[in-house]
Formats: structure tokens, sequence, C-alpha cells
């Protein structure tokens, strides 16, 4: 629930103890304490096989801290803001296996793949059908994508136009946001629906360009 890429980097954010958020009339946050169930349990179903981890937006450092209790080898963080990305920096000085990247999940270079993805970083609608483009970049065979569900439905933003049924699949957990729409979410929710993409070799960026097209 992110302010325009461009705006946001250089964004002055408001810390409370609680959340963070951006001057709004919305109420819109980027992130609250409220996800943390949430966040613990992508982590863990996220990181289950271990290995190298990416992680895109860094919030309030919620998941990344689930993520480290997880058995993996290194964990690796994009962040666009400036003001996060510095607490970021500030939370891995104690963490061998972490590595943060100040820049646009979209447009950074890295000289590896991963094994699993954690995707929290908001995709803005002009570029929502670019997603599974920009996202492969990162990733290899029987890479474990997962990435918060800004929808609350069993649906993501791009399942119909790219993915065929049952290619991504949907975990169901308790997910109670308190007071909705003071936190900007029109509708009140009880339910959240994880989604899964696991990559396969049919999953290639000349895949999901023609799907643009079509």
């Amino acid at each position: 629930m992110n302010p325009t890429d461009k705006k946001y980097k250089e964004y002055k954010l408001e810390f409370h103890k609680n959340k963070i958020t951006w001057p709004n009339n919305k109420g819109n946050y980027i992130q609250g304490d409220w996800d943390e169930s949430l966040m613990k349990f992508q982590a863990e179903i996220t990181c289950r096989n271990g290995g190298h981890i990416l992680e895109c937006g860094f919030g309030m450092g919620i998941s990344a801290d689930y993520i480290q209790q997880q058995n993996v080898k290194s964990h690796t963080i994009i962040e666009l803001n400036d003001e996060i990305y510095k607490n970021a920096v500030e939370w891995a000085k104690d963490k061998p296996n972490t590595e943060i990247v100040s820049g646009d999940w979209k447009s950074v270079e890295l000289d590896k793949k991963f094994d699993a993805i954690f995707f929290d970083a908001h995709v803005q609608e002009p570029l929502i059908a670019l997603f599974p483009i920009h996202i492969l970049r990162y990733c290899r065979v029987g890479t474990i994508l997962t990435f918060f569900n800004h929808l609350w439905k069993k649906t993501t933003g791009w399942t119909p136009q790219f993915f065929d049924k049952d290619q991504i699949k949907f975990y169901e957990i308790d997910g109670k946001v308190p007071n909705d729409k003071q936190n900007g979410y029109v509708d009140e929710h009880d339910t959240y629906y994880l989604p899964e993409w696991i990559i396969t070799e049919d999953d290639t960026e000349q895949k999901y360009r023609k799907c643009i097209t079509r």
C-alpha cells in the first residue's frame, strides 16, 4: 500500500510504536504489528526448504525476523525507501548471513538466483501486469515465491491473465486486521489467502510477455 515508487524512495514516513504510515487521507499504512501472524506464516511457508532467500520490502522487519528463525543459508533484502533501508542496515549488523540492497526490486541486478522469495513490496497498478516478468530474474526452477495478497481474496491481480488454474496455491489462514476501515481497508477481513507460486521450466519471460499481448 505504498505511494508511487518514484515518491516512495525519498518519502518521509511516520514511524509509530505499532505501525509505519505515510501522510494520506485514507488511513493507509506501510505495515502494522497486526500483520505479525501473517508474516510468521509466510516466512515459514517460504523458507521451508532453507537455502538462499530473497526478501522484497523490509517494512518494520517483522518478516525478516521470522525468516532469520528459519534454516536459511543467506538472506538478501531489497528495500527502496531510504529511511527503511537505514533501519534494515542497522538491523542486519549482527546477522552475517544477511545482505541489504538499496533499490527497486524491478531493476536491481543481483549475481545469484534464489531458492525462495518473500515478496511484500507494493506493485503499482500500471506495472502489475509486468510482475511475473520482473520477478523471474531472481528465480530458478523450483524457486518458492510467496507474496503478500493485498486483495484479501483467493486470487491475485494477475492470476486470470497469466496463470492456469491451480498454478497458484492459496493457503487459507485467519487474518483479522483491527479497525479495518481506519487502516485503509474498505471492507472487514477475517480470512487471509497467501499465494504461492513454485517456478517451473515453463515459467519464462517470453511466455509471460505473450500473455500481455493476448
